[in-house]
C-alpha cells in the first residue's frame, strides 16, 4: 500500500525519531546524501541470486555498483548467505526505492533477512 503526503513522499518515511538526537528527522536530515551506502542482504544459499539483486538495485539508481564493493558470508552450514553490498546514493528517493524493492523480496521469501 503506498501513501502519499503533501510532499509526495511515502508515510514509512517520513519524519521518523533519530535515536541518536531524540528529534524527528526525515532521512535527508539524518544521512548526509550523496553518500556510501552499506546495504545487507541475507536468504538461503540456493534461492538468493545476489547478480540478480545487485542488477535490480543498479536499475533503481541507474549506475553500476562496482562488485568489488561486494562481500559474502556464509553461514557456517552453508544454508545461508549474508552479503554486504556497498552502494554510492545520490539523494534518500534511490534508499526509499532500494528498501522498497528489497522489502519486496523479503515478501516473496527470496530474501530472509535485510538491512
Amino acid at each position: 500500500m503506498h501513501n502519499d503526503n503533501s510532499n509526495g513522499k511515502d508515510n514509512a518515511f517520513q519524519k521518523s525519531y533519530c535515536i541518536l538526537t531524540g528529534k524527528k528527522q526525515s532521512l535527508d536530515e539524518m544521512i548526509d546524501f550523496p553518500c556510501d551506502y552499506t546495504f545487507k542482504v541475507m536468504g538461503k544459499a540456493d534461492v538468493l541470486n545476489i547478480e540478480d539483486v545487485v542488477s535490480k538495485m543498479e536499475e533503481i539508481i541507474e549506475r553500476e555498483i562496482n562488485r568489488d564493493l561486494i562481500s559474502l558470508k556464509e553461514s557456517s552450514g552453508g544454508k545461508y548467505n549474508s552479503y554486504t553490498i556497498r552502494v554510492f546514493l545520490k539523494e534518500a528517493e534511490e534508499l526509499k526505492r532500494i528498501y522498497e524493492y528489497l522489502k519486496s523480496l523479503k515478501d516473496n521469501s527470496t530474501v530472509a533477512y535485510y538491512l
